[in-house]
């Protein structure tokens, strides 16, 4: 049995995605176990972690060699944003082509990979969810509007790409209550989509956008733009998709949750139907083959 460790985040997205990754792979013959990023270790400790793994496997390679002397071939990077391919080429150098293996989660990480210089081919890997957990009758009616995530984040660059304050000023505008979980554990967001009725995404750069996904599935009127899987997902069925631009996205965001506050049939019918799409497109059965083919090759 290959043995994996999965050196991440033990919360929010990463968290969400790792955790998931250990029960599935699990189940494929994988020895997986999740090291906590946040916690720090001694470079002997880190060593003999990864010593007794066949690898272990981060978004942040470079500091697992350059701080902890890990060999890099041990290491496989799996690159969950811009940032990581951006910094990973910044820092590791030649380490890079003897990396144990690379894959990125979104075709446009594949693509913006190529366009940032590197030779290196990553492998493909999708990234899904367990709709079971986040199921739930949709609701009624548009009484409130929710933001799951963080409300300000900068790219690589220093651009502030998640815009949380729009979203919020829409929805007093608009005099809707305004319900936002900030790095909430992902055990906790089932509780937090329970308690709205609207997910609103309004980020000019993303790779997966799992709060679109996860909405989806809990019957939520979901409102995004074209970033990360949304921008795939949702013109197919998986919710409303809105410009980019920041004053076309606020009105464009206005005029959509007007609309389906107004008029309840058609909120409920928009709900059940994104629903749908959800439950035949985003669980982490029709996903995890990727990883599984992937790690099998590392």
């Amino acid at each position: 049995m290959k043995k994996i460790v999965f050196y991440t985040e033990n919360f929010w997205a990463l968290g969400n995605i790792h955790a998931a990754l250990c029960k599935l792979l699990y189940a494929q013959g994988f020895n997986c176990e999740l090291l906590d990023f946040n916690l720090e270790y001694s470079r002997e400790q880190m060593c003999h972690i990864a010593d007794a793994a066949d690898c272990i496997v981060t978004n942040y390679p470079s500091k697992l060699i350059n701080y902890y002397g890990v060999t890099a071939s041990k290491i496989v990077f799996t690159a969950h944003g811009q940032w990581d391919i951006l910094l990973a080429q910044k820092e590791l150098g030649s380490n890079f082509d003897i990396l144990a293996g690379y894959a990125v989660v979104g075709d446009i990480l594949k693509e913006k990979s190529l366009e940032f210089g590197i030779t290196r081919q990553p492998s493909l890997v999708n990234v899904g969810i367990f709709f079971d957990r986040y199921y739930q009758p949709a609701a009624d009616s548009l009484n409130s509007v929710g933001y799951a995530a963080a409300m300000q984040t900068v790219n690589f660059w220093g651009q502030e790409i998640k815009r949380g304050v729009l979203v919020e000023q829409v929805a007093h505008r608009l005099e809707i209550p305004f319900k936002k979980a900030q790095h909430c554990h992902f055990l906790a967001m089932p509780h937090f989509y329970h308690q709205t009725d609207a997910i609103v995404m309004s980020s000019i750069e993303e790779s997966v956008g799992l709060p679109m996904m996860e909405s989806a599935a809990a019957g939520k009127l979901t409102v995004g733009t074209p970033v990360g899987y949304f921008e795939k997902h949702g013109p197919l069925g998986g919710g409303i998709v809105l410009p980019v631009q920041a004053d076309e996205y606020c009105d464009s965001l206005y005029t959509t949750l007007d609309y389906y506050r107004k008029y309840s049939d058609e909120y409920k019918k928009k709900c059940c139907e994104i629903q749908d799409y959800a439950r035949e497109n985003y669980d982490w059965s029709k996903h995890i083959s990727s990883w599984v083919d992937f790690f099998a090759n590392c």
